[in-house]
């Protein structure tokens, strides 16, 4: 009909991978990694007139922007997050003789950690032990 021919659709996925990778030499290394994939569909009526390709320059560069703060924000509020989190959990606790470069203030301080697992990961932190007692 008419009215689909001057429907154009736009479909965009897009993909980010995130990594972190810490290298010791002392000790194992740890990786951890993240895929976001999202998509997106919209339509656009060209109207009764032709507006050539500029028109659809301008939609999927809005879509773009749109997908890239998207993304932004899944990343900053989830998967960033979560890696903290899940880092901090595997952190083994380090030598009480040793400076791990973390101030006896963080370490004490549970309520300078802003949730609960990680407020358990620097108490596990700053506590020796069995086995650094003896």
């Amino acid at each position: 009909s008419a009215s689909q021919a001057n429907l154009t659709e736009y479909k965009l996925t897009t993909s980010v991978r995130t990594y972190l990778q810490v290298v010791d030499a002392s000790k194992s290394d740890t990786s951890l990694d993240a895929w976001v994939t999202r998509t997106v569909e919209s339509r656009s009526s060209r109207g009764k007139k032709a507006m050539g390709d500029d028109i659809h320059l301008l939609h999927i560069g809005r879509m773009i922007e749109e997908m890239e703060i998207s993304i932004r924000q899944s990343l900053d509020s989830v998967y960033v997050a979560k890696q903290r989190e899940v880092l901090h959990s595997c952190r083994l606790p380090e030598d009480p003789d040793e400076d791990d470069g973390v101030s006896g203030a963080a370490k004490a301080g549970a309520e300078n950690v802003p949730n609960a697992a990680e407020a358990a990961a620097a108490a596990a932190a700053s506590s020796p032990t069995k086995e650094q007692k003896n």
